[in-house]
Formats: C-alpha cells, sequence, structure tokens
C-alpha cells in the first residue's frame, strides 16, 4: 500500500504516534463534495503544472506576486483506512533585490474518510505523470464519490511570513491554526518546508521538514501526517 502522496521532491514516510479519530460516520454532503473538487482540483491543476526541477537562483527583484492551488494532510496510518484533509492553498510572494518575503494561509478545509482501495487509488490518481493537468484533475475529483464520509472544518491554518533567499529559493517557516469540525480539531504547531520555483518565482510548492511529515495534534492525539502542497503563480 502507498503511504504518503510524494511527489518527486520528497519521499513520504507515515508514522502515526498515536489513534487518530476519523471522521465522523456522516455522509458526504453536497457542500462538502464541491469543497472538495475546488480544493483537489486546484492541488492537481498546480502540481501538474509546477515544474520539477531543482531550484535555481530568483532572477526577479521587485513586484508582488500571489499564488493559488492546494494543500493535503494525509493522516492515514499503514494498513488503515484512508484519513485525509483537503484545502486551499494561498500565498503571497514579495521580491527584493536579495530575497523574497513568502507568506500564506491553508484553509477552507475538509476531512474526509475513505476505504484503503480508494486511498490506494486516489494516491495512484495524484502522483501519476505523463497527464494534462484537466485530466489528472478529472481523475482525483472523480475519486471523490468513492469516500465514506467528510466533514467540514472551519478555521486556517497559517504559513508565518519568511524571508527566501534569491541565490537558493528554499526555506522553512512555521505553520499554525486549529481546524475545527463537528467531530474534529485539528491543531497545527509544526514547521513546513517551501521551495520556490523557476527564476521568476512560477510555482511554490510546501512539505514538511521530516520527509514531508509533520506533526499534528487530533482531538488531542499526537499524530504524523504527510504535508504536500502546490500553487501557480496567478
Amino acid at each position: 500500500m502507498k503511504i504518503g502522496f510524494a511527489a518527486a521532491l520528497v519521499p513520504a514516510v507515515m508514522t502515526v504516534l498515536g489513534g487518530c479519530t476519523a471522521p465522523g460516520t456522516v455522509a458526504i454532503q453536497l457542500g462538502d463534495t464541491i469543497i472538495l473538487e475546488e480544493t483537489i482540483g486546484s492541488y492537481e491543476s498546480a502540481r501538474n503544472s509546477s515544474p520539477f526541477s531543482a531550484p535555481v537562483p530568483i532572477t526577479a527583484t521587485g513586484g508582488t506576486a500571489t499564488y493559488s492551488g492546494g494543500a493535503l494532510f494525509d493522516l492515514t496510518q499503514s494498513g488503515g483506512d484512508g484519513d485525509m484533509i483537503f484545502m486551499g492553498l494561498n500565498l503571497t510572494a514579495t521580491f527584493g533585490a536579495t530575497s523574497a518575503q513568502v507568506e500564506g494561509t491553508m484553509g477552507n478545509a475538509v476531512r474526509a474518510s475513505m476505504s484503503s482501495a480508494t486511498h490506494d487509488a486516489l494516491n495512484d490518481a495524484i502522483t501519476a505523470t505523463g497527464q494534462t493537468a484537466d485530466d489528472a484533475v478529472a481523475a482525483a475529483t472523480a475519486l471523490i464519490g468513492d469516500f465514506t464520509s467528510t466533514e467540514a472544518l472551519s478555521g486556517t491554518v497559517a504559513i508565518a511570513s519568511r524571508p527566501v533567499s534569491n541565490a537558493d529559493p528554499q526555506w522553512t517557516a512555521p505553520i499554525t491554526g486549529t481546524l475545527t469540525g463537528a467531530t474534529s480539531e485539528i491543531e497545527v504547531n509544526a514547521t513546513a518546508a517551501g521551495i520556490l520555483y523557476e527564476p521568476t518565482g512560477e510555482a511554490i510548492r510546501i512539505t514538511g521538514t521530516n520527509f514531508g511529515n509533520v506533526e499534528l495534534g487530533v482531538n488531542g492525539t499526537p499524530t504524523t501526517a504527510y504535508l504536500n502542497g502546490f500553487a501557480i503563480k496567478q
């Protein structure tokens, strides 16, 4: 079984330190489906548009750019049913003579439970290569109907403002916030790693600093989750 949604640069190593409570047995809600289609679609579109190359020096020395896409926390335990949180991802980069200042947020979140088979199929769909962005979005969002339950989560996760060297556009930043639903409280107090791609800063990827993983609190239980997110300059 594939655990984590590694997408080329960082391998996923999923380890759950304690049992995490999956979403309630509430059937999939229409509103949740709309949010999932938007966030998974944004994630896949951005991932398939991101230039997966080694970071190169940034040549942009002025101006501000906004980025939008999607992100996910994969809470799935090895051998267990799928348990994921999908979020919208928005970032801003202000470029300067020697560095850029990057900050952002993750929100509009939905937690989804699914069978291990659906988790595997979704993993395959959103890590596949050699497909157009439209095909990738269609393949991933087609699996939403196979989720067993969903739960909308209010709140946002802030990605703290940090300088990013033009010479080496990789950085780390604290991510903090609380996502709250009917049965879930997700406490985020971790560190993410970021990469700014292309000389003109065309795309941003965020992931966890521990082989893609971050530590979360899930209803009070320490839990390791795989973080992956992609956003494209607008």
